[in-house]
């Protein structure tokens, strides 16, 4: 069967064909359901690219992983992270996440979490006496706001004076360290409910980090990933309207836009379902050329309506 042949049995069979490719449409686009955001802008570079190259040999000598930063800001606070209500909260937050998923066996995916909280309790934890470069030998926060200005003079914590707190005792970081290959939304999720579900909060946390930052990216593209097509479809039908002054003019030309952008994002589903900030720009595109070719059948439309009342007249 030539393509003669196949091109008349279309025009013949136009209801058929219709029917056909629609059912094509809907099953090829039930694959767009697998598609999702792409955050992580490594990806977006060559395998061979020395700047990746180079980031994963570091990444894999020092482990460095993805992170999860918890941010104490405690700049109108009525207490300093150096404080004991501070720093109880800070590790309630620690013992929650790291501690207390392994003694019951569970897999949490952190590896590790750094905070000033961690070396207090640290230096607490040492035998006595505290004068003599001791602790009060229980691994807890002090509740005495004197012991912990011993303990933060010490080296080891002056030391991070810059790296998990300032100097002025405003903020503090708790640096959460994630695993490979693991559910990073879930991770996230047990974070937020960790310092939502602490206790007196006289601490201020907020959340950031790069995986932090690649959630909320995602989110940012998505909803702007859903707003381009109504605003586009909007625009465009202004423009169909304007010149062709029928509702059934904006239908046709959106019909095979419509499949296109089905079969698109369908066909990406199966293939390739790992969408990026660019992949925003499709919708714009397949609208721009789908309209520019849609014109050629609402115009060919109004031809034959127009050759009907010809020929009603005549």
């Amino acid at each position: 069967m030539n393509i003669r042949s196949i091109a008349t049995l279309m025009a013949k069979r136009p209801r058929m064909v219709i029917l056909v490719f629609t059912l094509v449409t809907i099953l090829v686009g039930l694959q767009a359901q697998n598609l999702y955001m792409e955050t992580d802008f490594s990806r977006y570079l060559s395998e061979d690219d020395p700047n990746l190259q180079l980031w994963e040999k570091i990444n894999e000598e020092f482990n460095l992983g993805s992170t999860i930063i918890i941010l104490v800001n405690q700049t109108k606070a009525a207490y300093k992270i150096n404080r004991p209500e501070v720093l109880k909260e800070m590790d309630e937050v620690y013992r929650v996440l790291y501690e207390a998923p392994i003694t019951k066996g569970r897999e949490s995916g952190i590896a590790s979490i750094t905070s000033l909280s961690n070396y207090i309790r640290n230096e607490n934890s040492k035998a006595p006496p505290v004068e003599l470069g001791g602790g009060n030998g229980v691994d807890d926060i002090p509740n005495n706001a004197d012991e912990i200005s011993k303990y933060m003079s010490r080296d080891v914590i002056y030391n991070l004076k810059g790296l998990l707190y300032t100097n002025d005792f405003n903020y503090a970081v708790m640096v959460i360290q994630i695993k490979d290959n693991v559910d990073y939304d879930k991770v996230l999720d047990d974070v937020e409910n960790a310092i939502n579900q602490r206790g007196v909060k006289h601490a201020r946390m907020t959340i950031t980090g790069t995986i932090a930052m690649q959630k909320a990216n995602q989110k940012q593209s998505m909803q702007s990933f859903v707003l381009v097509l109504p605003v586009a479809l909007i625009f465009t039908s202004i423009v169909l309207f304007y010149f062709h002054r029928t509702f059934k003019g904006i239908l046709i030309a959106f019909l095979p836009i419509a499949f296109a952008l089905i079969l698109t994002f369908g066909t990406l589903g199966a293939v390739l379902p790992e969408l990026t900030i660019i992949s925003v720009a499709i919708i714009a595109l397949l609208m721009g050329l789908g309209v520019d070719y849609s014109i050629y059948p609402v115009s060919y439309t109004h031809l034959r309506a127009h050759e009907t009342v010809l020929d009603l007249v005549c």
